[in-house]
Parts: structure tokens; C-alpha cells; sequence
């Protein structure tokens, strides 16, 4: 992944990381003190709770954002499938960047659903498939270093 590309996707991570924030301190006083908090397969609401999980949602985001944009600083702390070559380590640290920008999104929606009320309708399969193919994707190429 270019430089460029890599600054870019770190970039629209911490945006979507700041909305989903910014939602809760925007709406907290709007929001209802019962919200969902669980939806099902079809991404509609089906476990209400109250509002005060939407911090926690946010601390996650954050705590998550910190360590997805870290751990690349710590490449020893980074385990590879197979022998431990400097590709696999760079297409570990490109998943990385990508799973966090998929990872900031999924959550951004997250919150945005439960402080409006919303049903998640198929954002979620979405991101749970967007998650697979870049797993997918890494280990892929990562195999390729095996033949």
C-alpha cells in the first residue's frame, strides 16, 4: 500500500472515529434514556438499555482506534502466519489499517442507530463481509510467499 494511500485511510478512520463521537455528545441530551442496545440478524432493535451504553460504545471506539494505530508502531508484536518475512509483516500492518477503517465505520453506524433509534437494516452484513474479504485478502497474499 503506497504512503499516500496508508495517510489517507488513517485519515478517514479518525474522521469516522470523530463522528461516531461527535453523535453522542451532539444528540446526548435528545437522546430517549431507553435505547437499543442489541439488534438482531435483520439489524432491527431487539434489547433496549439505557443510554449510558453509548459512552461505553465510544470508549471502545477510541480504545480500539489506539490500538489499531499502534500496533504498527510495535511490528515485534505483530504475529504472521508462517515464517516471519518483511512482506507478510507489511501486508499484516495494510489489514491492520484496514480493519480499522472498517472496524471505525461499523461502529460510527453503530452508534448512530442506537442514539437515533434506528434499525441497522444490512449495514451489518456489509461490514461483516468487508471484514472477511480483507482477512481473506491478507492471508491470501500471504500465501503467496509460501510457494
Amino acid at each position: 500500500m503506497s504512503r499516500g494511500l496508508s495517510i489517507t485511510i488513517d485519515a478517514l478512520s479518525a474522521l469516522l472515529m470523530a463522528a461516531a463521537l461527535a453523535v453522542v455528545a451532539v444528540y446526548w441530551t435528545s437522546i430517549p434514556a431507553e435505547i437499543p442496545t442489541h439488534f438482531n440478524l435483520r439489524g432491527e432493535p431487539d434489547g433496549w438499555g439505557g443510554k449510558g451504553t453509548l459512552l461505553f460504545v465510544a470508549g471502545a471506539c477510541v480504545s480500539l482506534f489506539a490500538a489499531l494505530t499502534f500496533a504498527p508502531r510495535y511490528p515485534d508484536l505483530i504475529n504472521v502466519p508462517g515464517e516471519r518475512t518483511e512482506r507478510k509483516l507489511h501486508i499484516s500492518i495494510d489489514m491492520l489499517r484496514l480493519l480499522k477503517l472498517v472496524t471505525m465505520a461499523m461502529i460510527a453506524r453503530i452508534v448512530w442507530g442506537m442514539a437515533r433509534g434506528q434499525s441497522l437494516g444490512l449495514w451489518m452484513l456489509g461490514f461483516v463481509a468487508a471484514i472477511l474479504a480483507v482477512l481473506g485478502f491478507g492471508f491470501y497474499k500471504m500465501s503467496q510467499d509460501a510457494r
